[in-house]
């Protein structure tokens, strides 16, 4: 099994602070021109540069979202509190996956298909404040999204459903599956629809992101359904965090909440 990370360190926090600064130092003109792809293909640095968050100030990642939307494995589980930001980094992840990979096949899966919809509609809104244009709804019921791949010769498209059989029929180069702690049927379908799903995009070659790659976030619900599933997958990068993740959140407050 792999070992769980539920700290962030001091270098952790450093080493995410000093991505925000090289681009600052490029921007400045303090670096050489030749190394900007090379930056924006860290999704941390590219969501800097130019993803808006809703106060419309640069995005920044905390240290611990830098550390999960990094890594390469192909299969990544996160259990942590409500209001932290897990929904934002896997927000983040699909967006620069889609502007970086040609023709990419994004699904993402709510515990319902409302809550699906929700998370479309917070893509959407990054690329409204954040100036990036070139996307369409590809459904009335507003569950497709495309995105024209920098080429113009094709499309990068985002699929939300809720977790059931809707999936067949998808080839993803990336997952995001949600609130996984509560899919009741949860293990069934994920082994019948969404990891099956990957099973020729894992072969796709990209220069510097994992093709079929299953992202798993959710809030804890005890030791049932899909989420304690994974967690027990020896292929599964881990990850738990309580609510103190948050750099604004107190301890005092910590503990009047556990009470």
């Amino acid at each position: 099994m792999k070992t769980i990370t539920e700290t962030i360190t001091r270098d952790d926090t450093a080493r995410t602070n000093l991505k925000f600064a090289l681009w600052d130092r490029f921007v400045e003109g303090k670096l050489d021109k030749n190394i900007e792809l090379s930056l924006l293909q860290d999704p941390t640095i590219w969501a800097y540069a130019y993803l808006k968050d809703k106060e419309d100030e640069a995005l920044r990642l905390r240290p611990y979202q830098d550390k999960i939307i990094n890594d390469k494995s192909r299969f990544i589980v996160c259990a942590s509190a409500n209001q932290v930001g897990k929904s934002w980094l896997a927000i983040v992840k699909v967006i620069h996956h889609l502007l970086f990979v040609q023709n990419a096949t994004v699904l993402m899966a709510s515990k319902t298909f409302e809550q699906s919809k929700q998370m479309l509609a917070e893509i959407k809104e990054f690329l409204i404040r954040s100036g990036i244009t070139g996307y369409a709804d590809e459904e009335e019921n507003k569950c497709k999204m495309s995105l024209k791949n920098k080429d113009g010769k094709g499309i990068s498209k985002v699929v939300v459903l809720s977790p059931t059989e809707s999936g067949l029929g998808y080839p993803a180069t990336l997952e995001i599956l949600d609130e996984a702690a509560f899919w009741e049927n949860g293990i069934t379908i994920y082994h019948q629809v969404f990891e099956t799903r990957i099973g020729d995009t894992k072969h796709r070659k990209h220069d510097f992101l994992t093709m079929g790659q299953i992202i798993i976030i959710s809030n804890p619900n005890g030791k049932k359904y899909l989420l304690w599933h994974v967690w027990n997958d020896p292929r599964y990068s881990r990850y738990r965090f309580n609510w103190l993740i948050h750099p604004k959140n107190t301890q005092e407050e910590y503990d009047n909440y556990s009470k």
